[in-house]
């Protein structure tokens, strides 16, 4: 389940930046960017290990990289969680939130009662 949360944070991450690495202000944009992938408008070239990912929305093209082992069935899912976080959120200032890292602290309880 990890592996796949951060396949759906590398997707927003991508469809919230423009080419220039700035984030983008318009939540439509960021929508039918990824709504695009999800509707299998795509292309996909496999080469060393890698899955080259293309897809254009009028004059933008973006691009990214996955693993060679992902389908276009699967990165069509990923898509798809992805368009739920992005109908979920407010804007894109709250999808980017999710982005960052998060610290998390885990209980040890493996020396309990011992002296």
């Amino acid at each position: 389940m990890a592996a796949r949360w951060k396949l759906v944070q590398a997707f927003l991450r991508e469809f919230t930046e423009g080419a220039d690495f700035v984030p983008l202000t318009d939540k439509a944009v960021v929508y039918a960017r990824i709504r695009a992938v999800q509707q299998g408008r795509f292309n996909a070239v496999t080469a060393d290990g890698l899955t080259q990912v293309s897809s254009r929305i009028g004059d933008t093209e973006f691009n990214f990289a996955l693993n060679g082992e992902m389908s276009p069935e699967g990165i069509v899912a990923i898509a798809e969680d992805a368009l739920q976080i992005v109908d979920a959120a407010a804007d894109v200032t709250e999808i980017r939130r999710l982005l960052k890292r998060r610290r998390s602290t885990v209980a040890d309880f493996s020396q309990m009662g011992q002296p």
